[in-house]
């Protein structure tokens, strides 16, 4: 796990969050827990943090599916109903690719983002503990903590593929 680790502080925060919503959607496949509010409206919101230069607008709309403030909610809304039914570390997992994406927004980069790090490690955890493959890190890897002070350079989706 520490190599893993190592790997990943190469790694900018945009290929981190894109390395997780890929283990996320992997994860949604293999427990056969697909649903169309997964296709259509979460995992686009989260994915367009990889492509947008407003991070700041990017974590104003996703609170608006980020499991934490959905489910306390006292609105019952469809996105509620789904994370009430999914399977818990497929709810886990979204909050922690959500808490990449917003960890530092507001703070700085400093050794390599041990904030982005942690909940990276936590989906990788999962992971290995459901039997799910990893991806292949090499696409991530073309995202650079270098890059941008460490977020890298805003790219579509496609571009860790």
């Amino acid at each position: 796990m520490e190599k893993i680790t190592t790997e990943f502080k190469q790694i900018s925060i945009r290929g981190r969050l894109a390395f997780g919503m890929t283990c996320l959607e992997k994860l949604v496949i293999t427990l056969n827990s697909d649903h169309p509010l997964l296709q259509t409206i979460v995992f686009p919101k989260i994915w367009e943090f990889t492509s947008t230069e407003d991070l700041s607008e990017w974590e104003e709309n996703i609170n608006n599916i980020d499991p934490v403030c959905v489910l306390d909610d006292e609105v019952n809304s469809k996105l509620k109903e789904l994370y009430n039914k999914l399977p818990k570390d497929i709810v886990s997992t979204i909050e922690e690719v959500i808490t990449i994406g917003t960890a530092n927004l507001y703070g700085g980069t400093n050794n390599n983002s041990p904030s982005t790090l942690e909940p990276l490690n936590s989906i990788i955890k999962t992971m290995i503990k459901l039997n799910v493959p990893l991806p292949d890190i090499r696409p991530f890897k073309k995202s650079s903590f270098s890059e941008f002070h460490g977020w890298g350079e805003n790219r579509k989706r496609d571009f860790y593929q």
